[in-house]
């Protein structure tokens, strides 16, 4: 798997870590089993998205995917995550962009180039410390 995840219950974030190649598909099936099986997982969280070192090949079946869990976490009255993505490429800023409008609802969701600002903007001003120490254990595992 391409991805790996850890959950940090205390400061109610996700970290998911990307490594190599990956589809729209294989993050969704993670996303849904994650939502099955693991308890720590709930609606509402901070979500980080480590792309520094992988890529996400998110096409149009993707955004089409994404859009039907927006809408139906929606419907289902489940708070929105907030989603910053750290990434190197400037080219994820347009993909954002264009995932937001195609998706139609409000969205929380942001693209960083470092940890700082991700989470300055995900509300870690006085747990920074604390977020980046987890963020840095997932990379490492």
């Amino acid at each position: 798997m391409p991805i790996v995840y850890n959950i940090n219950p205390e400061l109610h974030l996700v970290v998911y870590v990307f490594r190599g190649y990956c589809t729209a598909n294989e993050y969704f099936n993670l996303y849904h089993a994650i939502h099955q099986k693991d308890s720590r997982r709930h609606y509402g969280m901070k979500i980080l998205m480590d792309v520094f070192n992988g890529s996400l090949d998110f096409d149009v079946e993707g955004m089409r995917i994404a859009k039907s869990i927006v809408v139906e976490n929606k419907r289902n009255g489940h708070p929105r995550d907030r989603v910053a993505v750290l990434t190197k490429s400037s080219a994820l800023m347009n993909v954002r962009e264009a995932f937001v409008l195609f998706i139609g609802e409000p969205m929380e969701l942001e693209v960083f180039h470092n940890f700082h600002d991700a989470a300055q903007w995900l509300g870690f001003t006085e747990k920074e410390e604390q977020a980046e120490r987890f963020w840095q254990s997932v990379l490492n595992t």
